[in-house]
């Protein structure tokens, strides 16, 4: 699942990652046809409405992507103390904030937190829960914490919460 200080995701982990990007694509798409489809309506100039939108959509998209694509990309932080205590502290941090080990190998741990995410409207909501990747390797922490895509149905609006997760695994190796 963490491959070379970055996040590997599964083929449909991946469309669940990316979905806001794969919808504006696909939109993008159809707002480009309808608008070269409709090119022979319009004196021959690209400047409609929809070949216009399909172009802003295709922009808001990539940019989209390349974004959630960087936020795979692990937190590296040197381990000042024995791999052992930091489990130790991890694990009683884990147990505090009432998380779910959902991945715990010798090196590895994958942990999800919960939050009630009410209070949006529509497809818009605040986060319902977060996947944190933690990995030890020769002295060094890899960390990052990204919104859980199993939990988190619409566009997902962040508050810090994935910031905050990150702060406090930080904390232990202090």
């Amino acid at each position: 699942m963490i491959i070379k200080s970055r996040i590997k995701l599964k083929s449909e982990e991946k469309l669940k990652y990316y979905r806001v990007s794969i919808i504006l694509l696909v939109i993008a798409v159809f707002c480009l046809f309808n608008g070269l489809y409709h090119l022979e309506d319009s004196a021959n100039e690209l400047n409609n409405n929809s070949t216009k939108a399909g172009v802003l959509l295709i922009l808001i998209g990539t940019i989209s992507f390349f974004v959630k694509n960087h936020n795979l990309k692990l937190k590296k932080l040197n381990l000042p103390i024995d791999e052992i205590t930091f489990k130790e502290r991890l694990e009683k941090l884990i147990e505090r904030n009432r998380w779910a080990v959902d991945l715990k190998t010798q090196d590895t741990f994958v942990v999800k937190t919960d939050r009630n995410g009410g209070g949006g409207r529509f497809m818009l909501s605040r986060s319902y829960g977060e996947m944190v990747f933690i990995t030890i390797s020769s002295n060094k922490l890899y960390l990052k914490s990204i919104f859980d895509y199993d939990k988190n149905f619409g566009i997902t609006v962040s508050l810090g919460e994935n910031k905050s997760n990150e702060k406090l695994i930080a904390n232990l190796i202090e």
